[in-house]
């Protein structure tokens, strides 16, 4: 039977390494791109970290792949996702010939619940909130006997994401600020807890949506708590509390988390569809959206975390002839 999920062994630099490894040849090591647009708007030199350039279009294809491949052979691979890691969970267990089974919202995105089908992965749809979602996954997984792949909050998931830190100082050892989006905190902790060994003087900045600021709230107050969920385009970043345990590791490496609006992103999205010719979602656009508005400051070397391209079709088209 499943026990539950326990964070209780913090991971290390050496389980980001050997996630690096883990991972190799399933995920793409992603560029980053010098912003001619963004640099000058904002008088820094901005960089794009593009994890949309992933097979699965989002950085979540990292700490699915780390923690698949060290699952039990032969157990099927169970997770809940508003959409993103759901992809991504069956698109590694479609290349691994591993079964899975992806909760999601019952109003989540129709592109990306396709994507899982078109991966041979089985969808279930409950609830319709993402909290909901995992309540019903963990019913189920109480009583199989499967492996469950958090979305955020496992070490190796967050050893894995934390390989994107890893790439940003072997491309760019320079650099001075890190913008990085937070929805659960996964990409966040493990990628502020690499940059900060690799580079104790990088300043590290946070981006939630105003509208979900579970982290925010948390890092303001000094522990998890649990906020009230409007509506937001950034379906990505809807967490209503984050943990003990990542929450821990953002205040010992992250230095200030800033929120962005809808209308902030989208107005980031077209930055980088127009000037960049970079396709985002919503939450994809967070980081460059927080830059945009001045969090990274001015003349700095800067890098933005792209996390994310998953982006509707019909929510793009509504989107273009808005503006």
């Amino acid at each position: 039977m499943w026990q539950g999920m326990r964070l209780t062994t913090p991971f290390s630099m050496d389980d980001v390494f050997a996630a690096q490894t883990t991972i190799k040849g399933i995920v793409s090591r992603t560029p980053l791109l010098y912003s001619p647009s963004i640099s000058s708007q904002t008088h820094s030199r901005v960089y794009l970290k593009l994890e949309n350039f992933q097979p699965t279009r989002v950085f979540k294809i990292r700490g699915a792949t780390n923690k698949i491949m060290n699952c039990p052979r032969g157990k099927p691979i169970v997770t809940a996702s508003s959409g993103n890691h759901g992809f991504a969970v069956a698109y590694v267990c479609h290349l691994l010939g591993r079964n899975a089974i992806v909760y999601v919202p019952e109003n989540a995105n129709p592109d990306k619940k396709n994507a899982i089908r078109e991966f041979g992965a089985e969808l279930r749809e409950a609830g319709r909130s993402y909290d909901e979602t995992y309540e019903e996954a963990i019913r189920f997984c109480n009583d199989a006997d499967v492996a469950f792949v958090h979305p955020y909050a496992d070490p190796m998931v967050m050893a894995g994401q934390g390989t994107v830190g890893l790439e940003i100082i072997e491309d760019h050892p320079r650099v001075e600020t890190v913008v990085v989006p937070i929805g659960g905190g996964g990409l966040m902790s493990g990628t502020a807890f690499a940059l900060k060994r690799l580079s104790k003087s990088v300043r590290i900045i946070g981006v939630q949506s105003e509208n979900a600021p579970s982290m925010s709230e948390a890092f303001r107050l000094g522990k998890p708590v649990k906020v009230e969920l409007k509506p937001t385009l950034a379906d990505g970043m809807v967490v209503s509390q984050t943990t003990t345990a990542i929450l821990e590791i953002i205040k010992q490496n992250v230095d200030e988390i800033v929120l962005v609006s809808d209308s902030d992103l989208e107005k980031a999205m077209l930055t980088l569809l127009k000037k960049d010719h970079v396709l985002v979602e919503p939450s994809g656009a967070a980081s460059v959206a927080a830059i945009m508005n001045g969090a990274a400051g001015k003349d700095r070397e800067v890098v933005s975390i792209v996390s994310g391209g998953n982006i509707a079709i019909d929510y793009l088209t509504k989107l273009l002839q808005k503006y």
